[in-house]
């Protein structure tokens, strides 16, 4: 099984991290794209080393200049052509 989880309100890393850690125990596949507020949640070292274990984890490029300018994000960056991309393959989607 192929997870996307859709990240997109800050504030999520009670829940991001125990659910993540999970999927690497029970050796789950899984995606992250965050967008909107959900990038503030890349703020936390424990998240990023979490979403960094995943197949692929993509922060939307205009979501993250919103809210932190030029800096360089931690993960990928990409845009919504890139979650459309991701949706497409033979995943389940768990918006969050």
């Amino acid at each position: 099984m192929n997870i996307l989880l859709v990240i997109s309100h800050d504030n999520l890393e009670n829940f991001i991290c125990p659910l993540i850690t999970k999927f690497i125990e029970r050796k789950i596949d899984f995606q992250c794209f965050l967008t909107g507020s959900g990038v503030m949640n890349l703020n936390k070292k424990e998240v990023v080393a979490l979403i960094n274990k995943g197949e692929k984890s993509i922060v939307c490029h205009q979501s993250w200049q919103r809210y932190f300018g030029e800096k360089k994000p931690p993960i990928d960056e990409g845009s919504q052509t890139n979650l459309s991309e991701m949706i497409a393959e033979d995943i389940k989607v768990v918006s969050l």
